[in-house]
């Protein structure tokens, strides 16, 4: 299939039209699950969506969400968790209940019947947001990730190792996380992969490029039915110069 480009002049008006859909939907289907992610190209995301709602109120009171990933056995509480971004970043902020929220944590076994328990529970998402990294890893799917793979605990390379260790004070990045499979991404209804910035611009070409294989994991979105990438110049820089014009949105 060929995947749907949105390109936008900045980051701030990217972040500006996924927090729309994100609204829209909360607000349209407010019984429905929606997957989220975290990591810097989502805060302004976040942001622009805590002002929406306070702006257009919501009923969130039904709404669930659930989490794509998380570092095993990094306690919610920690501030350089996943749990911890998701709560000061957008769950405390629109009352999001503890209930309405899935954040894996622990390790083994024990974290993985746990995640897939609750995405039994809270269903599939109808909207998936995802990032992409710079190995083009989605969740912490790593390169060579089967297709078919659902939850697991992954050891993280060191490139993605390397992306995320600014996040953490001491440097130290930990080892191992807990994601979502490709296959239980794939699921969802409808995915929307946000990348901003120039640092981003190299991954989305090969994206852009690339034949489905498990050496590419974000590859995988070319044959889900209904995927949106999100870009803003920076990113879309290395496009070829006729998509970039095709796909480039005067919205603000």
């Amino acid at each position: 299939m060929v995947m749907n480009f949105k390109i936008f002049e900045n980051e701030d008006t990217a972040a500006n039209y996924v927090a729309n859909i994100l609204r829209k939907q909360m607000n349209d289907n407010p019984t429905s699950t929606i997957g989220l992610a975290t990591g810097k190209t989502m805060v302004p995301i976040y942001k622009q969506l805590v002002d929406e709602i306070k702006e257009h109120p919501v009923d969130m009171s039904q709404l669930k969400f659930i989490n794509v990933d998380e570092y095993v056995d990094l306690d919610p509480s920690n501030k350089e968790s996943f749990a911890y971004f998701m709560k000061e970043k957008l769950y405390s902020q629109v009352n999001v209940l503890e209930h309405q929220s899935f954040i894996p944590t622990g390790s083994g076994e024990e974290a993985v019947k746990q995640f897939n328990e609750k995405l039994e529970e809270f269903g599939t998402p109808v909207l998936q947001l995802l990032g992409i990294g710079q190995n083009g890893h989605i969740g912490f799917n790593e390169p060579g990730t089967s297709f078919d793979e659902g939850v697991h605990v992954v050891n993280l390379s060191e490139e993605t190792k390397s992306q995320n260790k600014d996040q953490f004070a001491d440097g130290n990045v930990p080892t191992k996380a807990i994601t979502m499979g490709i296959k239980d991404i794939m699921k969802s209804r409808e995915i929307i992969l946000v990348a901003t910035g120039q640092h981003k611009a190299n991954i989305i070409r090969e994206l852009y490029d690339a034949k489905v294989s498990e050496n590419f994991p974000a590859s995988i979105l070319k044959e889900h039915r209904m995927v949106t990438v999100v870009l803003d110049k920076e990113a879309a820089s290395e496009l070829p110069q006729d998509i970039q014009s095709y796909y480039y949105s005067q919205y603000s």
